[in-house]
């Protein structure tokens, strides 16, 4: 009887276990938007790595499940990391506008919202993500900087539409 008692107690934490596996802890998502900022800021102005400072974390949730990380950077910007490694670890970034906590347009609020649905979705159907989502992940959680793909000579593309709601 003792036996099945174990047998059982191990089954449900190794299910728990696998069910957060695919979460990402905030140092980790400090992590993923330093590294991923820094590989693209260099395109508007040079910047050092060790000149990147996360300015504030804020965690987003959809039924008390974390979903994302809005990460504000300093010199300036945000990142909006996942807090699912089944999903593209950036969802949103910019390098000059406020955060997205502050600004209120009805279509960002609806766009938000949208990913705080699918991503929950995931999470609690533990999909496994794709080979090339774990790539990126992988990639972008490096300790190693000289591992990053620093754009310098591309083009930042301007967005089509600008709202002034």
């Amino acid at each position: 009887m003792m036996k099945i008692l174990l047998s059982l107690f191990f089954s449900l934490i190794i299910i728990v276990n696998s069910a957060h596996s695919q979460s990402i802890q905030i140092d980790e998502a400090q992590k993923v938007a330093k590294n991923f900022y820094y590989e693209r800021v260099n395109q508007i102005h040079p910047v050092q790595y060790n000149e990147i400072i996360i300015a504030d974390v804020r965690i987003e949730y959809s039924n008390d499940i974390s979903v994302y990380y809005l990460i504000e950077m300093n010199p300036g910007g945000f990142v909006i990391v996942s807090a699912a490694q089944n999903i593209t670890p950036v969802l949103a970034y910019s390098f000059t506008s406020e955060t997205p906590a502050n600004i209120e347009p009805t279509q960002f609020t609806a766009w938000t919202e949208q990913y705080k649905k699918q991503i929950e979705y995931t999470i609690i159907k533990n999909i496994k993500p794709s080979y090339l989502i774990t790539a990126e992940w992988n990639r972008l959680l490096t300790d190693d900087i000289s591992n990053l793909h620093i754009l310098k000579d591309e083009k930042e593309v301007a967005p089509m539409l600008i709202s002034t709601c």
